[in-house]
């Protein structure tokens, strides 16, 4: 800004000056090079004017990532116009959530008519959900410097980030085994090389396909390969997204850990070969019906980071209708971080149905004193799901005594960590 004024003030002084001279002279050359100088300003706002006018933009950027991958954005350029754009500066406008590795975009020393530019650029996808890129902005100066000119180019691209599910390979659906008698435990029909756990000596009424005839011939007598007993179980996921559920801050909200938790917990399940069904009603009613297989993470995977807290509904309302699918001998993991007393009637009824219920509460304390501690007011709805350490450790307390294993998990924790052992063996 300075060395533009200064410019300006040159030009200016030059008028003033060769206004004097040439009337006091009364020198035709002189009035025609004062011309010049009033013109050259106005000749350089036209020129600036058109180097960002004519310029066709195309983008080539993924349609879909993970949270915390980095992704190459390309913005193909072309000089469409008659005459030729000098220097140009080209950077996309982007969602909060994804974030540029450097600039986002770049600068182009100049195109001439018909002629193409390339320009890349990385950014990093910091949370999931659906995000922008765009729309384009194009920066020129004028010739002299004086002034900048820019354009918006409407065109724009989508994002759809999926949660990084994390691993649980510890994580147990069912219940403990003194009470797993009174839940379903499916076979898998034909074990595979997975499920291998040792080798035996044969007895009686072992299945021949078993025998692992190197090692008998190396032993001179029968052995077997034993399997471990493979159980798979069918999984409810019930994700809270009422009003409020996003308290905290960033990507450190209720709504955002609960939804990496779906889907880490949904994955997991569907690892044990067992069947996943999803309530998620927010916004929008991204619910799942039961899915299993190879091809079932994908559309649950697709549901969670679309998902956005809000739902009219009461959570427990949902639920209560949404339990009626579940069967005995199955398990229904809950994420929430309400503590609605009708929540534990819910869990208290699915519980005398023989369902195996883990609630996983997210102390809506601990995620209100992240929000306030970063400066951030709490809406209405947040105010209304925040609660005293004192009545959140009550609340988990309630859903133990109505038969739920309840892990506890505050704004910070390590998710993977909290899920491997229940809150109640936990110091």
């Amino acid at each position: 800004m300075p060395i533009r004024r200064m410019k300006m003030e040159v030009i200016l002084a030059g008028i003033v000056i060769f206004t004097a001279v040439a009337t006091i002279l009364r020198v035709n050359q002189l009035f025609f090079m004062l011309a010049t100088i009033i013109l050259l300003p106005i000749v350089a706002q036209v020129v600036g004017r058109a180097s960002v006018a004519g310029i066709d933009a195309r983008r080539d950027a993924p349609g879909e990532a993970t949270a915390g991958e980095v992704l190459d954005v390309r913005v193909s350029l072309r000089n469409i116009g008659w005459f030729r754009k000098f220097s140009l500066q080209v950077e996309d406008e982007l969602s909060p959530w994804l974030e540029p590795q450097g600039a986002a975009g770049a600068i182009v020393p100049g195109l001439m008519s018909g002629e193409p530019a390339e320009i890349t650029y990385r950014v990093r996808a910091l949370k999931r959900g659906v995000h922008r890129i765009g729309p384009l902005r194009v920066l020129a100066s004028d010739p002299l410097g004086l002034r900048e000119y820019w354009r918006r180019i409407d065109v724009a691209d989508k994002i759809l980030v999926y949660p990084c599910p994390f691993a649980l390979p510890t994580f147990r659906f069912t219940a403990t085994e003194s009470l797993a008698h009174v839940f379903r435990r499916k076979r898998i029909p034909e074990p595979d090389g997975m499920d291998f756990h040792r080798l035996r000596e044969y007895v009686p009424g072992d299945d021949l396909r078993r025998v692992h005839w190197r090692t008998t011939a190396r032993r001179g007598k029968f052995t077997v390969i034993d399997y471990e007993d493979t159980e798979v179980v069918d999984v409810g996921i019930a994700l809270d997204l009422s009003r409020g559920c996003d308290i905290g801050s960033g990507r450190h909200t209720a709504e955002e850990y609960g939804v990496d938790l779906a889907a880490s917990l949904a994955k997991r399940a569907l690892q044990l070969r067992g069947s996943v069904r999803l309530l998620a009603v927010g916004t929008q009613d991204r619910s799942q019906p039961e899915r299993s297989g190879a091809t079932a993470f994908q559309p649950i995977l697709d549901a969670l980071a679309r998902v956005e807290s809000g739902a009219a509904v009461p959570f427990a309302e949902l639920l209560g209708r949404w339990s009626v699918g579940c069967k005995p001998g199955t398990a229904a993991v809950i994420i929430s971080p309400s503590g609605d007393e009708a929540l534990v009637d819910v869990v208290r009824r699915l519980a005398a149905a023989r369902v195996h219920v883990n609630v996983v509460f997210l102390d809506p304390n601990s995620f209100a004193d992240y929000a306030t501690t970063h400066g951030l007011r709490l809406s209405a709805g947040q105010r209304a799901v925040a609660q005293g350490p004192a009545r959140a450790a009550a609340h988990a307390e309630h859903l133990r005594a109505a038969g739920a294993v309840v892990y506890t998990v505050r704004c910070g924790d390590d998710l993977p960590s909290r899920l491997v052992v229940a809150s109640e063996l936990v110091a």
